[in-house]
């Protein structure tokens, strides 16, 4: 592999020309301030691999991907980034009305993670597919509609009608977030 100065393998990285590289893989700079400034102050991030059944559950039994931080803080997800090795067999949505999400655990959902076009590339490619989903926050401020709540964790959801079914790959995922103060959010 080649490599740059300031290259590092293994973690992820905002290089001079903005382009954002994340374990070996890069995604060039579309000239929107979405994530790059987060990546560029360090982001805690937790990564979460899901074997065939428990993606093929999701609608039934959500996991979790991001612990709850303790009383008067929250999580704020900044970015997610999902990767599926895949084993030879594709996911299959079977009412194409099957989305995934995240959402706080016993609450309001999040966000969607890109569209049902994205997801459909994901996990049906009949080969290895990753996605990237930036959730489009400023340095220091909380991504637009994500309404914080108080200690809770952050579960990735299936948000359709029906399961999905067939698939025998692996979905790695990584989710980039922060922590903040709930006071700031708390009603």
């Amino acid at each position: 592999m080649a490599t740059e100065p300031g290259h590092h393998p293994n973690r992820s990285y905002v290089d001079q020309a903005g382009d954002f590289h994340l374990n070996g893989s890069s995604f060039w700079n579309d000239g929107e301030e979405d994530i790059a400034p987060f990546l560029e102050s360090g982001p805690r991030y937790v990564d979460v691999q899901l074997d065939a059944a428990a993606v093929n559950g999701l609608l039934g039994a959500n996991v979790e991907l991001v612990a709850a931080p303790g009383a008067g803080l929250a999580v704020v997800p900044v970015a997610v980034h999902m990767f599926l090795a895949h084993g030879g067999t594709d996911f299959v949505q079977d009412a194409g009305t099957d989305m995934l999400a995240l959402l706080y655990n016993g609450g309001a959902e999040i966000t969607e993670l890109g569209t049902a076009a994205q997801l459909t590339t994901l996990l049906e490619a009949s080969a290895d597919a990753a996605l990237l989903v930036g959730l489009g926050a400023l340095p220091g401020a909380t991504p637009v509609g994500i309404v914080p709540e108080d200690d809770a964790a952050i579960d990735l959801d299936n948000n359709g009608a029906t399961e999905y079914t067939t698939g025998d790959g692996t979905l790695s995922i990584r989710t980039y977030y922060k922590v903040v103060p709930f006071a700031a959010f708390g009603t």
